[in-house]
């Protein structure tokens, strides 16, 4: 009977508007159901009731259903988890009916069971429970982004038949789904099933998908195709060194702090900068040359406490309430990606829920958040999102009366507004606003360094906003429009206490008024030619202003210096088209290019870029690409002034764009279900690289991380230089199924540069070899198995920071740390290595969801070496330490109003 209702309740909602294939399927319903009837109320009553006894002493599951099926004539459907039970079973039953028998049977072996057509189907059981929530969205073509009509969404693995369809607009909601780990699957004729195992279902909250079908013609085989929390790009034109990374990721890899730049953290070919620092270091390249993306343009770097021209900061401006499954790419990447020659994190934002109001509050070691979600009105679809977090450390300053802890706020937020017939609009942004400073020691004894006795003010605003339109054309085509802005500013003032004959004297020594901001508009056009055939092409315009305005004083004891005394405007262009053909149902061919150029000092660069993927079966991958990628050097860089008999001048204004070739050749097996393992063999060949511009130096701005390089050593570069690197990265992964999961990777490598005279030395990035392993189990609890308690840990080993030999001799006469350059980055430190562990515990009620974590960075407290200096005060050559054990708290309660 289950059945027949739902084949009633699908067939009505896919003719909806064909009354007469309604009336004609509603005539067939009764026809069956009238055939059925009597079978079901006459003859399934004396199957049930027929006697049963047998003895079984520790026999296998499928051993006693097959004996049944011999001794009684019962025939019995089930699928391979129930046919796979391993547990032996001992059963001593004596003249009982079969539904009692049946009833014993499943009490042991925690299986469900129903009669279907005259014989019985055995089930995973699921406890009941009268907790349930809503699953609801919208499924679209994937290459065409068009609405699937009549497409399928049922719940799997379950005892209660739940299943609906899409309607005209491709929506679709399903109710009364139980909360905990529930599986979904969609599916539609023409196209590919696709599958979003394990969702997270909260009391607290609706599940919203969006999701994307292929046509099937595209795939090897009537294969299911897993949703993008499976590893897989949302981006369909990348075919190798591509993540996604999705928001159960930000909250499930420990010690990742909801940030997606700790989480890619773990994978292969990246390591990071030190352990205060979300910095992504990939395949042994400078972080400097990561490209952010929002929404589908080009960002500033999402972090407070970042340098100009860093990619990176301390703490992510990103909150896991706002943020949807992205991408993260780290190499090789598709023609429409720009200003890159690392990698790419390609950051999304969720749409808000329109149909009801849902909060959520967290209270943590980093901060204190509030969300809220929302529809504007009953009668649109319009909807909004906003999030909101404070520095913890900050309040606690506040109550300390000190001023030495970090300050920090940031707001994301994103409206999205649908219409009928001019398409879908979304105004969306990020902002931050963050503050350090400190105040000399009062004890004149405990001046140690010059920071002991340094009075620091800074203050650092920086965002990025954007109003983006898409809209559907027709059936084979749609163009997105995005114009954005985005800022950012440096506010600092330094002084030096100094005691001299006249007393207490504070000397400046630094002046900072910088800002820079960035008016993007992007414009992107998308055409299906054929079912394997795509063409993608769109522009880039950049319109950038900046005001410059650093002065810093030689030593303590000199007058203020300009470095940077500059204003004015200067534009961008970028163009890229990329086409992806598919040749039959095994070869995928991409082929792209993409074209930058600055205005500032008239450089250009253009990007070839190819690839190709081979599907030998469903589970066997190959995949080869080769792209050149290029990123023009920051303003900060290329506006940096230095102090002259000729007065201020800019050395560094007119360098070429540095390129990078990268070649990867990659294969990925897919495995049980939910296992993966991919190897990528990688070389990349830099080229246009900055280096300075006197004999015997072996500065290079391949080993820069941001402006402070160029900075603090004072250079003059030219475009001669060249670097290289190459290796292997290996990833073993097993996908979030039956409550557990790990991700195994390893990387082997090395990264080298040249000089201006062709000298070869490490860079600063050439740890040589990393390996992480991660991983965690969930254990359902409670009567009705709602709440769960999560294990979590984590353990890292990698070869350790290079460094440069420091002359002792020389730096006691100079008073400051000398090194040896001849011998560049030629020292290692010790073996880097650290664990962390985290536990979890979640609890449904019905009307919120409550979540606590601790997180332990470092468990072990082992004292990393982050980079070496002379002390002037003990004439010796002494260390700084990475982070030691820190231990990350959170509360977060999430709930929903009308």
């Amino acid at each position: 009977m289950k059945k027949i209702k739902v084949i009633l309740a699908l067939a009505i909602a896919m003719s909806k508007k064909n009354t007469q294939l309604k009336n004609t399927i509603k005539t067939w319903i009764a026809i069956v159901f009238f055939f059925s009837l009597p079978s079901y109320l006459f003859g399934q009553k004396d199957f049930t009731q027929q006697k049963i006894s047998v003895t079984y002493k520790t026999e296998l599951l499928k051993n006693i259903l097959n004996d049944l099926k011999n001794k009684y004539n019962i025939s019995f459907s089930y699928n391979t988890e129930v046919e796979s039970y391993t547990d032996r079973i001992s059963l001593n039953v004596k003249n009982q009916t079969l539904d009692n028998f049946l009833k014993i049977l499943c009490s042991k072996v925690e299986l469900d069971y129903d009669y279907v057509a005259g014989g019985v189907a055995l089930m995973k059981k699921v406890a009941k429970s009268k907790t349930t929530q809503t699953i609801r969205g919208q499924v679209l073509d994937a290459t065409t982004l068009q609405p699937i009509i009549g497409g399928i969404v049922r719940l799997q693995d379950s005892s209660i038949n739940l299943a609906t369809a899409t309607d005209d607009n491709g929506f679709f909601k399903l109710t009364n789904v139980p909360v905990g780990r529930q599986t979904i699957l969609i599916s539609s004729i023409g196209f590919s099933e696709s599958i979003y195992p394990d969702l997270l279902i909260e009391s607290s909250k609706e599940m919203i998908i969006n999701a994307t079908l292929k046509d099937k013609s595209l795939e090897l085989g009537a294969v299911a195709v897993y949703a993008t929390n499976r590893g897989n790009a949302i981006n369909d034109m990348a075919v190798i060194s591509a993540n996604s990374i999705s928001l159960e990721e930000t909250k499930r890899f420990v010690a990742s702090a909801f940030d997606p730049a700790r989480v890619a953290q773990n994978f292969a070919g990246v390591t990071s900068d030190g352990d205060l620092n979300n910095q992504l270091v990939i395949r042994g390249n400078s972080p400097k040359g990561v490209l952010y993306r929002m929404e589908g343009i080009e960002i500033l770097s999402p972090n407070h406490f970042t340098a100009l021209g860093a990619s990176g900061g301390s703490i992510s401006m990103l909150s896991s309430s706002t943020l949807a499954t992205s991408d993260f790419f780290t190499g090789a990447f598709p023609a429409e990606y720009g200003n890159a020659t690392s990698g790419v994190m390609d950051l999304k934002l969720r749409i808000g829920n329109n149909e009801k109001r849902e909060h959520s509050i967290m209270i943590g070691l980093l901060g204190i958040e509030a969300a809220t979600e929302g529809y504007f009105s009953k009668k649109s679809k319009a909807s909004y999102l906003i999030n909101y977090r404070y520095s913890t450390l900050a309040l606690m300053g506040k109550i300390l009366k000190t001023s030495s802890l970090p300050d920090y706020q940031d707001l994301s937020y994103k409206i999205n507004i649908p219409t009928k017939k001019i398409g879908n609009f979304s105004i969306w942004g990020i902002m931050g606003l963050s503050k350090t400073s400190s105040n000399p020691k009062k004890d004149t004894s405990d001046w140690k360094t010059t920071f002991d006795r340094t009075t620091l003010r800074n203050s650092s605003p920086r965002g990025s906003y954007g109003i983006t339109h898409k809209i559907i054309l027709n059936e084979k085509s749609y163009i997105q429009s995005i114009v954005s802005f985005s800022g950012e500013g440096v506010n600092e003032t330094n002084f030096v206490d100094r005691y001299d004959s006249i007393g207490l004297v504070k000397a400046q020594t630094g002046e900072a008024n910088i800002a820079n901001y960035y008016i993007r508009w992007s414009e992107m056009y998308n055409l299906k030619i054929r079912p394997k055939s795509n063409l993608r092409t769109g522009m880039i315009f950049s319109n950038i202003g900046y005001n410059y305005i650093f002065k810093t004083a030689n030593s303590e004891f000199a007058p203020l210096v300009n470095r940077y005394n500059s204003f004015g405007f200067t534009q961008q262009l970028q163009f890229y088209a990329q086409w992806q053909e598919q040749i039959g149902q095994k070869v995928w061919v991409n082929g792209g290019l993409h074209f930058t150029y600055l205005v500032l000092n008239k450089t250009y660069s253009i990007d070839p870029r190819m690839s190709l993927k081979y599907k030998l079966n469903k589970n066997n991958t190959f995949a080869v690409a080769v792209g050149l990628h290029s990123k023009p050097e920051d303003l900060s860089t290329l506006l940096y002034s230095q102090q002259t008999s000729q007065g201020n001048t800019q050395p560094n204004r007119n360098l070429k764009i540095p390129k990078n070739l990268h070649t990867i050749v990659g294969y990925t097996l897919d495995f049980k279900k939910d296992f993966q393992f991919k190897a990528e063999l990688y070389h990349q060949y830099l080229f246009d690289i900055g280096v300075e511009n006197t004999l015997g130096s072996s500065l290079s701005l391949a080993n820069a991380a941001n402006f402070l390089y160029v900075f603090n050593n004072n250079a003059a570069f030219v475009s001669k230089g060249t670097a290289m690197n190459y290796g292997i990265d290996l990833t073993l992964q097993k996908f979030f199924s039956k409550n557990y999961y790990f991700l195994f990777t390893s990387s082997f490598f090395n990264s080298t540069f040249k000089t201006k005279e062709q000298k070869t030395y490490s860079t600063v990035y050439n740890r040589n070899y990393t390996a992480n392993i991660i991983g965690g189990k969930e254990f359902n609890i409670g009567k009705r198995k709602t709440n769960s308690i999560g294990l979590k840990a984590k353990f890292l080993v990698m070869g350790g920071n290079r460094f440069t030999p420091i002359d002792s001799i020389a730096s006691a006469v100079a008073q400051s740390t000398i090194e040896n350059t001849a011998l560049t980055n030629s020292l290692q430190s010790p073996v880097y290595y650290r664990l962390d562990f985290g536990i979890s515990f979640r609890f449904n009620t019905p009307k919120a969801t409550h979540t606590i974590m601790l997180d332990i960075q470092n468990l072990t407290n082992r004292l990393n070496v982050l980079n070496q200096y002379y002390n002037v005060s003990r004439k010796s050559i002494e260390y700084d330490y990475q982070q030691g054990l820190f231990p990350l708290f959170n509360y977060r309660v999430e709930f929903s109003t009308k």
